[in-house]
């Protein structure tokens, strides 16, 4: 049985002859009431802090759970996003040097196509050179063919001052025209 301070109190004892001093026994009984009394008031607060600490402990417990739960979801989404970030710079980087490639190929496939025309034109030239050489050869030669049919028509001083005018260099007019 427990004892409380109420048990205490009511409890009756019997009486026998030469026994204890009753106000000695009932004095003591109240003495031992009122300490047993403040105990369980001191036990009740103690436990009611108790009580209140667990339940603050469950309380950091369950922030101490959702922080863990927090964090670990950071750190898999940031590990995620920095993931997503490298592979985008990768991307990013791959179209680059395609980019870059492609420029560059670009760029070859335009001096092989200006070469190729440079080629073209100087050869067109040499050719044009060479039919203009032909022209005025031909044209040289008709003047001077001309110029021997007029000649035995003319008297011998005419001769002189037509053939000294009548020389044709034909490099010295490719060269001028160049």
């Amino acid at each position: 049985m427990r004892l409380s301070p109420d048990i205490i109190r009511k409890q009756l004892f019997n009486k026998k002859m030469r026994g204890y001093d009753a106000d000695e026994v009932d004095t003591f009984v109240e003495q031992v009431a009122s300490e047993i009394e403040m105990l369980r008031k001191e036990k009740d607060e103690i436990q009611n802090q108790l009580d209140a600490a667990v339940e603050k402990i469950r309380q950091y417990k369950k922030i101490e759970k959702t922080l863990q739960a927090t964090l670990i979801s950071t750190q898999e989404s940031s590990s995620k996003s920095l993931d997503s970030v490298k592979k985008h710079a990768a991307l990013i980087v791959k179209e680059a040097e395609l980019k870059a490639a492609q420029i560059v190929e670009k760029a070859k496939e335009t001096a092989n196509d200006l070469r190729d025309t440079i080629l073209k034109l100087r050869d067109e030239k040499r050719l044009l050179i060479a039919k203009i050489k032909a022209i005025i050869d031909t044209q040289t030669e008709i003047i001077n063919f001309n110029k021997e049919t007029v000649t035995t028509a003319e008297p011998a001083a005419e001769q002189k001052n037509s053939k000294s005018s009548g020389d044709i260099n034909v490099d010295e007019i490719v060269e001028s025209i160049l």
